[in-house]
C-alpha cells in the first residue's frame, strides 16, 4: 500500500472533528448575532415561539379530531384546505413584506395563526375545524417571511449560513417542545382525567399555540417603529444602516 494513502486517511480523520467544531462555532455565532440584532430578533420571535408551542399540538391533535367525529378521510380534506391556502397566501404575504414591511408581512399571518389555534382549541364540531384550518392556512407563510427579513439584514456572503442557522434553531426548539410535551401531558392527564373533564386536556395543549403566535404578534406590535422597511421608488430594497438601539451591547 502507498504510505501517502494512510497519511491522507489520517488527515481526513483529524479534519472531521475540526470541521464539526467550525460548523458548531458558526451556528453559535449566528445565534448570538440574531439575538443581538433587534431587527432580526424581533422578527424571529414569532417562529421561535411557535416552534416550541406547536410541538405540544402534534401528538394529540389526531385524537382530538377523532373525538369530534372526524375520520382519516376528513382529516385529509382538512389538510388539503390548509395546504391550498398556504400556497395561495404565501405570495400575498411576500407582497406585504416587500411593500409594507415586516410588521404586516409577519404580524398579520401570525395573528391569523393565533385566531386559528383559538378556534381549534374551542372546536365543538367539524365546521369549527374547517374554520380553524382556513385561518391556519392563511397564516402559513409567517416563518418564511421572518426568514426573508432575516436574509435582508444579513450580508449576501453569509445568507446561506444565516438561513441554515435559523432552520437549526427552529428544529432545536421544536425538539425542546416535544421533550416538554411528555411530562406536561402526564401532569394534565393526572389532573384532568378524560372521564371527568372530557377533552379539556387536549384543548389546553392546543391553546398553547395561541400564546406562541400571540406573543410574537405582541412583540411585533411593540416594535413596529423599529421594523421599518424602506424601498426605493422602483421597488428595490435599500440597504439600511443599523441604529445603535438595534443592537444590545450589554
Amino acid at each position: 500500500s502507498n504510505p501517502a494513502d494512510y497519511m491522507a486517511g489520517d488527515q481526513g480523520t483529524c479534519a472531521a472533528p475540526s470541521q464539526l467544531s467550525h460548523i458548531a462555532a458558526s451556528q453559535l455565532g449566528e445565534a448570538r448575532r440574531f439575538w443581538a440584532d433587534k431587527q432580526i430578533r424581533t422578527a424571529m420571535l414569532v417562529p421561535w415561539a411557535e416552534a416550541v408551542t406547536a410541538a405540544f399540538t402534534g401528538p394529540i391533535y389526531p385524537f382530538f379530531m377523532q373525538n369530534l367525529g372526524l375520520d382519516a378521510g376528513g382529516m385529509g380534506k382538512l389538510r388539503t384546505v390548509q395546504h391550498a391556502l398556504n400556497a395561495a397566501s404565501a405570495p400575498i404575504a411576500g407582497c406585504l413584506l416587500d411593500a409594507r414591511g415586516p410588521f404586516l408581512g409577519i404580524a398579520l399571518p401570525a395573528s391569523l395563526c393565533a385566531i386559528g389555534c383559538a378556534i381549534r382549541s374551542m372546536a365543538q364540531s367539524t365546521s369549527w375545524l374547517v374554520a380553524a384550518n382556513v385561518f391556519s392556512g392563511l397564516s402559513g407563510a409567517k416563518t418564511e417571511m421572518a426568514t426573508a427579513h432575516l436574509s435582508r439584514h444579513t450580508d449576501p456572503a453569509r445568507r446561506t449560513l444565516a438561513v441554515s442557522a435559523a432552520r437549526v434553531q427552529l428544529q432545536g426548539l421544536a425538539l425542546l417542545g416535544t421533550l416538554l410535551f411528555t411530562p406536561t401531558n402526564w401532569v394534565l392527564t393526572a389532573l384532568l382525567p378524560e372521564s371527568m373533564w372530557g377533552m379539556l386536556r387536549f384543548r389546553l395543549l392546543i391553546s398553547l399555540c395561541v400564546f406562541g403566535c400571540g406573543f410574537g404578534v405582541i412583540v411585533l406590535c411593540c416594535s413596529a417603529d423599529t421594523l421599518v422597511f424602506h424601498s426605493s421608488e422602483a421597488g428595490a430594497l435599500q440597504p439600511r444602516t443599523l441604529r445603535r438601539s438595534d443592537v444590545d451591547l450589554g
